[in-house]
């Protein structure tokens, strides 16, 4: 979602039209900017050992899923994202039975504001103040978690579904001038 709003304040607006030239060149030709975005997880594979050939195919190494298992098992903790327990090693010469893209990773929030001033500096040109913020709630955005559940030797790897990462800057603030002609 994105928005532009220029507020109706100086010469020519609904709020201070007689305004003096010195008020106006203070109060007037303000604009507020955001975008707001929010989005689920993206998919992601769970991996491990299993039969492997790339005689016959190319194909994702996966385990098996427990018997009555849940094909999403988000626990959603940074160090813990997924239930490893619900996957079982795959017996040599089979292919694991795992669909793809069966995880989901953590999701998105971000919201971006700016205020933007214009002031005439002259006949066709303007002098634009910009202060932007990028990420105004500094609200961390992950990256996926680690999805190999077991190692080649079929023994549980050291951390499966730990987030190590994260995909975006926190906030960050930029002030800017443009000169427009």
């Amino acid at each position: 979602m994105n928005f532009t709003y220029e507020l109706p304040v100086g010469q020519g607006h609904m709020f201070g039209t007689n305004m003096g030239r010195v008020p106006n060149a203070f109060l007037g030709g303000w604009q507020v900017n955001g975008s707001f975005t929010k989005r689920s997880g993206f998919p992601s594979d769970i991996s491990g050992p299993g039969y492997s050939t790339t005689q016959y195919c190319r194909c994702a190494l996966r385990p098996n899923l427990k018997p009555g298992g849940n094909i999403n098992p988000v626990i959603g903790e940074l160090d813990h994202w997924f239930d490893e327990s619900q996957f079982t090693v795959v017996p040599a010469g089979y292919f694991g039975n795992v669909g793809k893209n069966t995880l989901s990773g953590p999701g998105l929030a971000k919201f971006d504001f700016s205020v933007f001033k214009t002031a005439p500096v002259g006949e066709g040109k303007n002098l634009q103040f910009r202060a932007e913020v990028f990420n105004l709630a500094n609200h961390p955005i992950f990256g996926g978690p680690g999805t190999s559940v077991f190692d080649t030797t079929g023994l549980l790897t050291a951390n499966p579904g730990r987030i190590t990462r994260t995909v975006s800057p926190s906030r960050q603030i930029q002030l800017a001038l443009k000169f427009e002609f």
